[in-house]
């Protein structure tokens, strides 16, 4: 009863698509490789390779407290509150800020996230938030939002060029974005409720906390960055030439022991997979890379749950046999 579905693999150099289902349920119009979907928290990876870049260049470094990029107009008391938070925490998930933002967040579950976040609402919540285990592993989408928030303060460039600049462009990524321009809106796949398929939901509209959840892409654009991924992972993984696109060159494990590091947007399993999920109150979304097996698998759904982790799972066990 999934409205649609659609994934993209490269398994020994070559491509194949996979598409099923309908812009909606009332059109019947089939989707395709060039559907256009949100994406979730994939866009959290964008961001790391985004950092990457900035790394490389020398214009931030993981280390530096997340206050050289605040501006000026921040109080005293809110600065000294967040000095000890560094870049790196942020990527690592480290930081001790919560899990997602408060401004706006009066939306149940089921329903989609429509709020204009703005940077007097970063000023506002960073003012008012508890830092709670700071140096631990702690999932956060508002850390990630205010990353990408940083880095455009960073570089005195707005979010949606820093994604032009260095992964839509480079790449090729004709349909990812942050805002849907032109012919692009007649080709948005249509969200339903992951609880209630038959009932019609909508695209988040996120403002400043769009980045790391709310980015429109395709299974075209991802497959031809999960390519160069897999091809840049293994470069390292052999002779440490390093890339953008080389997510794992600074991870951290998520607890003591753990078999799972997160690193530059993407989780490293000792399984040699990379990878990362996302789900919305609509859209859910896989990308996954394995450098050992050589396959990489992308997949976007119209109405998400836990069902889309599982699948992906399953496809990669198959690939693992053959």
């Amino acid at each position: 009863n999934v409205p649609s579905l659609s994934v993209g693999s490269f398994i020994y150099g070559d491509i194949h698509f996979i598409n099923t289902g309908y812009f909606d349920r009332t059109k019947r119009r089939r989707v395709t490789e060039e559907s256009i979907y949100q994406i979730a928290s994939l866009g959290k990876m964008f961001i790391g390779i985004i950092v990457h870049n900035l790394v490389l260049e020398h214009k931030v470094s993981l280390g530096q407290s997340i206050t050289d990029f605040l501006p000026s107009t921040y109080s005293e008391k809110t600065i000294e509150k967040l000095n000890s938070i560094t870049i790196g925490q942020l990527l690592h998930h480290q930081s001790g800020l919560p899990r997602d933002v408060k401004s706006g967040y009066n939306r149940k579950d089921g329903n989609s996230f429509l709020y204009d976040y703005t940077e007097a609402d970063f000023e506002n919540e960073l003012s008012k938030v508890k830092i709670k285990k700071q140096g631990e592993f702690h999932y956060s989408n508002f850390g990630f939002g205010l990353l990408a928030y940083l880095m455009e303060n960073a570089t005195g460039i707005g979010y949606e060029e820093l994604l032009a600049k260095y992964i839509t462009r480079p790449y090729q990524m004709t349909n990812t974005t942050m805002t849907l321009t032109g012919n692009q809106t007649a080709e948005l796949v249509t969200p339903y409720r992951k609880d209630k398929r038959d009932i019609e939901t909508e695209p988040w509209r996120m403002g400043k906390m769009a980045p790391p959840s709310a980015t429109y892409s395709t299974t075209e654009d991802l497959l031809k960055l999960i390519e160069k991924q897999l091809i840049a992972q293994v470069k390292y993984n052999t002779s440490q030439k390093t890339s953008p696109l080389v997510l794992s060159e600074h991870n951290i494990p998520l607890a003591e022991g753990a078999t799972v590091s997160y690193g530059y947007g993407l989780f490293i399993g000792s399984n040699g997979y990379y990878g990362h999920g996302g789900d919305m109150d609509g859209y859910g979304s896989e990308y996954s890379f394995s450098v050992k097996n050589n396959h990489a698998l992308v997949l976007l759904t119209s109405s998400g749950g836990k069902w889309v982790p599982k699948l992906i799972l399953a496809i990669n066990e198959i690939l693992n046999k053959d």
